[in-house]
């Protein structure tokens, strides 16, 4: 066999698993386990739906009291900032406690917040300089949520690591469509201030459901392995080994390329044209089916073997089709359905995460989730910053692709290398 036929093997279809056994379906977890996801998965759903109600009711609050189209992006880029204060103190108190239990602080958090803008907004008291720490605090309570659910899921789950997120994801994508949906209906009938009464609903939900499930399982003889007291973890110790450093950058590069290419999402598919104004909606809800109808095929055991070993091939492929996306964005039955077939290989990326909690699971999983986040907060502001300017001197169309190519290759690339010293560590 050619040598360079060798090589692209051992590139495009490695997995970081050894066997058929590693990948387990929802139904080898143990009972317990299983019955605590399905219950955190559901009341992830309602936090992610209170997220995206809360996250339009204040960009749309800060434009009713301040008159100014650029109060709501400001309002939101004080929220990127707070995964920065977040890292030391996730790692100081995972340090001290379970896992479990910073997740439902994180649900609690957000629910306090959102109680007391409801009382703000409902008697009228609001004022603009409040939404400011306002989303700050909300967005470091989901910085402090999200770490935690991604190290209790990186101990929980074994070998069913890959079929585990696929539970999550579903949930998560779920609840942000229905989130962001209601939340729009809300807004446009110029009720912000019940949509904020909602968010305290779901979120009054949520945190309790989960308090109470790892409450019961703490009574139980059998202790789950998410306990981490004892176990002492560093934001340094994330960078402490070669795979963990090239995930690091493939991550980052990801989250950046999805937040960076959605900024300019509705001026790319619709622009000032009124007729297609349909066409981001429907473009998002066809994203996020086919992205839950990805994830739903990785709970199985055979169909999460095939997405992992062609994981990078899945990625470039994607990446493909997100610049033929961009190209006939123009095209609205083309741009939807270009959109649902991102959606649906969107799945080869969860697993890329997956193979990264893996690879941290012994230098603290949620510790470098945390930092990514940190991480990807400023450049994240200082790009959104750099796209504006060049924006008003290039057409969204080739900027929206530019931007998929960039930061596509530097992920696909870095997660090949970082599967390659993972494989070698193994």
């Amino acid at each position: 066999m050619p040598a360079f036929i060798k090589i692209k093997r051992s590139v495009f279809s490695h997995s970081t698993h050894h066997n058929n056994n590693d990948y387990d379906s929802l139904a080898d977890l143990p009972a317990t386990v299983r019955h605590e996801l399905f219950i955190v998965a559901g009341a992830n759903f309602l936090s992610q739906t209170g997220t995206g109600v809360m996250l339009i009711s204040i960009s749309v609050l800060a434009l009713q009291l301040t008159q100014q189209v650029a109060a709501g992006p400001l309002v939101v880029a004080t929220g990127a900032l707070a995964p920065i204060a977040v890292v030391p103190l996730f790692n100081k108190l995972q340090n001290k406690v379970n896992v479990t239990r910073l997740m439902v602080v994180g649900d609690l958090g957000a629910f306090i917040v959102s109680v007391c803008l409801a009382i703000l907004t409902t008697g009228n008291l609001i004022s603009a300089w409040m939404l400011y720490p306002a989303m700050f605090l909300f967005s470091g309570c989901l910085a402090l949520y999200q770490p935690a659910l991604r190290e209790w899921g990186a101990n929980s789950a074994g070998d069913s690591l890959i079929a585990f997120n696929g539970a999550l994801v579903m949930a998560t994508q779920l609840g942000v469509v229905i989130g962001w949906a209601v939340g729009g209906v809300f807004n446009a009938l110029r009720q912000p201030s019940l949509a904020i009464v909602l968010c305290v609903i779901l979120y009054g939900l949520a945190w309790p459901i989960q308090a109470a499930t790892f409450h019961f399982r703490k009574s139980r003889k059998v202790v789950n392995k998410t306990q981490t007291r004892g176990k002492t973890y560093s934001w340094r110790s994330v960078f402490s080994h070669l795979a963990g450093r090239r995930y690091m950058v493939s991550l980052v590069s990801q989250a950046l390329l999805q937040r960076l290419s959605f900024s300019m999402f509705v001026s790319l598919t619709a622009g000032t044209d009124s007729s297609r104004s349909w066409v981001p909606g429907v473009a998002n809800s066809a994203f996020a089916a086919f992205s839950i109808a990805g994830a739903y095929m990785i709970t199985k055991s055979r169909p999460a073997k095939i997405v992992d070993k062609h994981a990078p091939t899945i990625l470039i492929v994607g990446i493909c089709i997100q610049v033929a996306f961009g190209i006939c964005a123009n095209f609205p039955i083309l741009a939807v359905g270009c959109f649902a077939l991102i959606g649906l290989l969107s799945t080869a990326a969860n697993v890329i995460q997956t193979d990264a909690q893996t690879s941290w699971k012994n230098t603290g999983a949620g510790s470098a989730f945390a930092v990514i986040g940190a991480i990807q907060a400023p450049i994240q502001a200082v790009g959104g910053a750099i796209l504006s300017v060049v924006l008003l001197k290039i057409d969204v169309q080739y900027v929206y692709i530019a931007v998929v190519l960039i930061f596509g290759s530097i992920s696909v690339v870095f997660a090949i290398l970082a599967r390659l010293a993972q494989k070698q560590t193994n």
